[in-house]
């Protein structure tokens, strides 16, 4: 990944207790559903994304900068980093 993209990462509060108490598809559902919100943001064209399961992770070309900006500055974790978190199941805050 170049140096000056932004990594993004998506992970799902209290995964274990969603997957245990049934929420599976729910789970799921909400990492496929950041991946096809950027996706779309990016209009369509999303090349490097990973679906985890419990997370999904994706990178923003640098010239889609407006886009990392969009999301939150509170949610930055590093100048090229941003942590967004989801929630699944009843459980959740």
């Amino acid at each position: 990944m170049p140096g000056d993209w932004y990594l993004g990462v998506a992970d799902v509060v209290d995964y274990t207790g969603a997957i245990q108490s049934g929420h599976y598809k729910a789970v799921n559902m909400a990492d496929a559903g950041v991946i096809s919100a950027v996706a779309n943001a990016l209009g369509g064209d999303l090349t490097m994304f990973a679906f985890g399961g419990d997370g999904a992770t994706f990178a923003i070309p640098a010239e889609q900068k407006g886009l990392a900006a969009m999301l939150s500055p509170a949610l930055r974790c590093g100048p090229n980093v941003i942590w967004v978190s989801i929630c699944a199941s009843e459980f959740c805050p």
